[in-house]
């Protein structure tokens, strides 16, 4: 997957309504898998800021990641 490297910021899917920011701490492979952290807002637990294995799912299921859309 093209453009997507350690440090890359993405959304992190928590509900159906809910997005979280989150940076890309680890690519694992080129269909888009990653680690993230998953930056805080309050409504997150400390243990629940990182998550492993994270598959990319342009329909944005929970649990998945998605590119940040681009409002040019």
């Amino acid at each position: 997957m093209e453009d997507l490297v350690d440090g890359r910021i993405v959304y992190y899917m928590v509900n159906p309504l809910q997005s979280r920011a989150a940076v890309v701490t680890h690519v694992w492979n080129e269909e888009g898998v990653v680690n993230l952290y998953i930056f805080p807002d309050g409504s997150f637990h400390v243990e629940n800021l990182i998550r492993t294995s994270v598959r990319y799912n342009k329909m944005k299921e929970i649990d998945t990641w998605h590119w940040i859309p681009r409002k040019w």
